[in-house]
């Protein structure tokens, strides 16, 4: 009898071309799905509790010693993402010395905005974590949507285009990370898996429109808002993002949030 195998899920809006088709079409009894944002998955991932999960790209930089990547598979983008957003009434040029607030749920997105103040603008902002008194609010996934759609703040800035826009690199959010240990006991269930992620991809593209039908829970989105969404979303972790992730995780090492840029190492690869 196989092992089960327990995948980490970000029940995203952006993630749902991964998880739909595959739980429709390409389950296996053997997959346990454990939900959670990047900030809640990265911890359980970390110390055992999953075996593998898309998660936060800034997660694998913490203990790459004990992950290696699923190849050609992320979540990111090649400008603007539409879901990882900045409200805010100033203009970005008045953001010096302001004060920025930071969804707890956010990791990738958090490092990535830190890097553009500290590093590129060289702004000195204060950043904090939750909703509070802040000039500046960042927001992911579904919340980012939501806050957009209520037009409250005067500027939206996307972080998809800003990374752009200052590196000239797609920026990588999540990708899929497993954990080392279990490549030992579950290695034909995760190639299994990563078969099927590639097949639940695929399955996705062919119709987005039809995809959002299909989808509870989104009553508040129209489905030509949710697919424009997956549309602007990267799912292939092609050379360029490969690139991509490398500077970030540069950037990151430089601007002291990582200890040291990981080397990148994939299953199946060793």
């Amino acid at each position: 009898m196989e092992p089960e195998l327990r995948i980490g899920e970000i029940p995203y809006l952006e993630c749902i071309p991964y998880f739909h088709p595959l739980r429709e079409h390409y389950s296996q009894p053997e997959y346990r799905f454990v939900p959670g944002s990047p900030a809640e998955l990265g911890p359980e991932l970390r110390q055992g509790r999953l075996d593998l999960s898309l998660a936060s790209a800034l997660e694998y930089a913490l203990v790459p010693q004990d992950y290696l990547l699923l190849p050609g598979l992320a979540l990111g983008s090649r400008g603007p993402l539409g879901s990882a957003l900045l409200f805010s009434d100033l203009l970005l040029d008045d953001m010096e010395e302001s004060t920025v607030s930071i969804s707890p749920a956010a990791v990738t997105a958090s490092a990535a905005l830190k890097i553009v103040f500290n590093k590129y603008l060289q702004y000195s902002v204060e950043f904090q974590t939750g909703w509070g008194d802040a000039e500046a609010y960042l927001l992911i996934g579904d919340a980012a949507l939501r806050e957009r759609s209520l037009a409250r703040y005067n500027y939206i800035y996307d972080l998809g285009e800003l990374w752009e826009f200052y590196t000239d690199q797609p920026l990588v959010l999540a990708l899929w990370i497993v954990r080392r240990e279990a490549t030992s006991s579950k290695a034909d269930l995760i190639r299994l898996l990563h078969r099927s992620l590639g097949y639940s991809l695929e399955t996705a593209e062919q119709d987005y429109l039809r995809l959002a039908r299909q989808v509870k829970g989104y009553e508040w989105l129209d489905p030509d808002q949710m697919a424009e969404v997956w549309r602007k979303m990267q799912y292939r972790l092609e050379p360029a993002d490969l690139e991509g992730l490398t500077r970030f995780y540069q950037d990151a090492e430089e601007t002291g949030l990582i200890e040291q840029a990981p080397p990148l190492e994939f299953f199946g690869e060793l």
